[in-house]
């Protein structure tokens, strides 16, 4: 049981130091705790924090994951599915990512 832990961790400690997104979405996430703690957000702005941010998270991992069995298995061929395939699930992580950054901008402006 203990093993599935250090294999999860594993792979966020792999995502964190080979992607450069999600280094700069973990640093927007503890820039957001941070300010949750300075302005004594209520429960639901946690909530609220807490899931997009980890959510654009979740996504840039499995992002990685499809980007890399993608290169795996393309070996040259449908090179232009293959792209459109990368750039459907970047684009899926910048709409994650934008919409934790307004969830984020709409609890803490008001609070500037």
């Amino acid at each position: 049981m203990l093993k599935k832990f250090k294999y999860a961790f594993d792979g966020i400690k792999f995502t964190f130091f080979s992607e450069s997104t999600f280094r700069i979405l973990s640093l927007f996430l503890v820039i957001n705790l941070a300010m949750g703690i300075i302005f004594k957000i209520e429960s639901m702005e946690w909530m609220i924090i807490i899931l997009f941010c980890v959510m654009a998270l979740v996504l840039e991992m499995l992002n990685t994951v499809i980007e890399r069995v993608c290169d795996v298995f393309s070996q040259g061929w449908l090179l232009n599915e293959i792209k459109i395939i990368k750039d459907m699930c970047a684009g899926a992580v910048l709409l994650m990512s934008l919409s934790a950054f307004t969830a984020s901008a709409i609890i803490f402006i008001p609070k500037l």
